[in-house]
């Protein structure tokens, strides 16, 4: 969004990267907040496109805002522009709303272009093909983004209509060609013969058998059946009273490997340390194990502070704290308490998403530039129903204290446009990073 890159290009653009996110989270806030924002972008700048006769750029965007809210109540009068220059725009209407894969507004456009007799049979015939091959490709390409993100969320095969295993079964029957598939099914069944080895670990023999099943009807190679196969017959063979002889350290290790830091609950690299230190809290390897878990869920949280989710940002430090006292904990716990202490019920925006009156204009503390000394300061700050700015407080700075003062000056200048809700204007809570470098001679 601030690179101004909206649509374009089609794998980078802010619509394609908000979009999925909502694949992996799809009641995600600030992505439906950013497509409404990117709609309203679009709604302007068809109007600004029509008056320059810039037709493409006004079809693209009209489109593309339509694909994000079909129920605008600003489209029905732009549809109506359109139809006084249908004559002009010729097939251009039907191509924009291709591009913004609105494939049944195309479909419609094709119909009323039938009706009108506006355009030549084999120019129709050769519109309603492309329709549908972009829409067969665009369906396999939306599933296959679902199997790799069900796989990074470890759904595997369940939930059953919600699963890693169910989507790639959907995108073959889309057609999905064998090139496509082949490397998510690869990653699919290396995952799917792990989670069948740890389930017999743990000795869920009937999930073993469960997944043995799904990789029978996966047509996966033998070996990789023989071999799971053969370790549940062992399993089972066992006296029942003998225990398995569980590797916690292992399995920690193993888990983090995988990025299984603290999902699933009862196969995690944060359940294996917390077994180990059940079993045998003087372990030699306890210690190492159990900072390189924690170091992971404190990254988890600094990024769930940077996108303003208090609620989890709360859930991981308690996670962290229970594998002991560390510096970079007690800062994220203040930044969290500053948080919420400056948040309240007031509604969090990223600050690239406001419109600036004026210029941050920072101004470089003497001492520091005189003896070369470079950081950045991180500020949270409520800016007002009237634009203005209030309640700056220091979220994190480095070097400390030296370059504090000047940023919360230069923030207290600023001064944005309000932000509108529902018709009202209201206040946020937004944040900033300023970096101070020394200028270039």
């Amino acid at each position: 969004m601030l690179d101004r890159h909206f649509i374009d290009p089609q794998a980078g653009s802010a619509l394609s990267l908000y979009r999925e996110v909502l694949i992996l989270k799809p009641d995600n806030g600030e992505a439906h907040q950013g497509l409404q924002r990117l709609s309203e972008i679009l709604i302007a700048r068809v109007q600004s496109a029509l008056d320059d006769r810039k037709f493409d750029v006004a079809l693209q965007s009209l489109e593309t805002a339509r694909s994000i809210d079909v129920n605008d109540k600003r489209l029905f009068a732009l549809d109506e522009k359109m139809a006084s220059l249908r004559a002009e725009l010729g097939p251009a209407q039907i191509l924009a709303a291709l591009n913004a894969q609105n494939f049944d507004r195309a479909s419609q456009l094709i119909d009323e272009a039938t009706r009108a007799k506006a355009l030549s049979a084999s120019k129709l015939a050769q519109l309603r093909d492309e329709v549908r091959r972009r829409h067969d490709d665009f369906e396999v390409s939306r599933l296959l983004k679902l199997v790799d993100a069900r796989m990074q969320q470890d759904h595997l095969i369940d939930p059953h209509n919600d699963s890693a295993l169910y989507y790639l079964d959907q995108a073959k029957q889309a057609g999905a060609g064998s090139a496509a598939l082949q490397t998510p099914s690869q990653e699919l069944l290396k995952r799917l013969v792990q989670m069948g080895h740890s389930a017999i670990q743990q000795k869920n023999f009937n999930d073993a058998e469960r997944i043995l099943a799904e990789i029978h009807g996966m047509a996966a190679p033998q070996a990789a059946i023989a071999s799971l196969q053969r370790d549940l017959s062992v399993a089972r063979s066992q006296p029942a009273a003998a225990k398995l002889d569980v590797q916690y350290l292992e399995l920690a290790q193993s888990r983090l490997a995988q990025g299984k830091l603290i999902e699933p609950d009862n196969d995690s690299a944060l359940f294996y340390v917390n077994q180990l230190r059940a079993a045998d809290p003087r372990n030699a390897g306890l210690a190492q194990i159990s900072g390189a878990v924690q170091a992971q869920i404190l990254d988890l949280l600094r990024t769930a502070l940077d996108a303003g989710d208090i609620e989890r940002s709360e859930a991981l430090a308690q996670l962290a704290g229970g594998l002991g006292a560390s510096p970079d904990l007690d800062a994220l716990n203040g930044r969290i308490r500053l948080r919420k202490a400056a948040g309240g019920d007031v509604p969090q925006m990223p600050e690239q998403s406001l419109t600036r009156l004026n210029k941050l204009e920072v101004q470089y503390p003497a001492r520091a530039l005189q003896d070369n000394v470079e950081g950045w300061v991180e500020l949270t700050y409520t800016v007002g129903r009237d634009g203005s700015v209030t309640n700056v407080k220091t979220l994190d700075s480095t070097p400390p204290k030296v370059f504090d003062a000047s940023a919360s000056k230069a923030v207290n200048r600023l001064r944005y446009r309000p932000v509108m809700q529902g018709g009202k204007t209201i206040a946020v809570v937004t944040q900033v990073r300023i970096i101070y470098r020394i200028p270039k001679k």
